[in-house]
């Protein structure tokens, strides 16, 4: 598991931006930062108190297909498309299922 893409997931789906992160956990936005760039994984507590400030468990963190994120990530850079673009990833979708 990608534990600073997971981190960055869930920070964004909360719309939180690094700083108030920070500011809610006591941890430092640099040493947030650099988790959510995968340079440093968090120990437990710090996890711990990162779940606490998104309202989760940490199995919840673990266990991504219990959460709506991945389709709101991809809904979210669905609408970021092209018409084109977006025309491809439905034709994609459809393909796929």
């Amino acid at each position: 598991m990608n534990i600073g893409y997971r981190i960055k997931q869930l920070r964004k789906s909360k719309s939180m931006t690094g700083n108030q992160l920070a500011e809610i956990t006591g941890i430092s936005q640099s040493i947030i930062s650099r988790y959510e760039r995968n340079n440093i994984e968090p120990p437990i507590s710090s996890l711990k108190i990162i779940c606490d400030a998104f309202g989760i468990s940490l199995s919840d963190f673990f266990i991504t297909d219990k959460n709506p994120i991945v389709l709101q990530d991809l809904l979210n850079c669905a609408m970021e498309l092209s018409p084109e673009k977006l025309e491809t990833l439905i034709q994609v979708a459809k393909y796929m299922k």
